[in-house]
């Protein structure tokens, strides 16, 4: 069941506001050195109101909670586990790139210099869908368009690009970002969408 109303850095919030939303919300306590810009809620707010996951959510690089908190809200089980503690999730780090463990699908915004391998490893450890947020830009480039392509095993399905610029604090918001969705079950091309 969606929520009416979602409680997001101690404030309620209506969903039919977004403009409200995206202008007043964004990151706080950014580690750029931990490549650590946590993600403004309405960017899953409007990914679940594209996409619906079968089974739990693991958010591998949950950070200080702001995705997880929001898949919570849409009833979903959700783990959630980072590298390095920020008083959300599971108090020991836990490396998603080194683990071992299956998850039913994986949601997460990956730390910008490590997307390769996060796409590589959640790929390898969902069973259902992997859905991460990145910069548009990550889907240029001939090797990336051969392996979206050729992925026949954990088919790329969807590229949701965000029409405005998600407010991210500290980055200068002058990234364009996409929601990218693969899905085991998928046959046929990747399509696009905006939001």
């Amino acid at each position: 069941m969606i929520p009416d109303t979602l409680d997001l850095f101690g404030e309620v919030i209506s969903r039919k506001n977004k403009s409200t939303l995206q202008s007043s919300i964004g990151s706080r306590n950014n580690n750029v050195g931990l490549d650590f810009y946590p993600t403004p809620p309405i960017a899953t707010i409007e990914l679940l109101e594209r996409e619906t996951f079968t089974g739990g959510i693991w958010e591998c690089a949950c950070g200080d909670g702001s995705m997880s908190k929001v898949l919570e809200d849409y009833d979903y089980p959700v783990r959630s586990t980072d590298l390095v503690y920020h008083g959300y999730g599971e108090e020991s780090s836990l490396n998603f790139l080194r683990s071992t463990e299956r998850a039913d699908n994986i949601i997460t915004n990956p730390p910008f210099k490590k997307a390769n391998q996060f796409i590589a490893k959640a790929l390898n450890k969902a069973d259902h869908q992997v859905a991460l947020l990145m910069r548009l830009n990550y889907v240029s480039s001939d090797a990336r368009m051969k392996f979206y392509k050729s992925n026949k095993v954990f088919p790329f399905r969807k590229l949701y690009v965000f029409s405005y610029r998600l407010p991210f604090k500290g980055s200068g918001n002058m990234m364009d970002f996409a929601w990218f969705i693969w899905d085991k079950s998928y046959k046929g091309e990747p399509t696009i969408d905006w939001i």
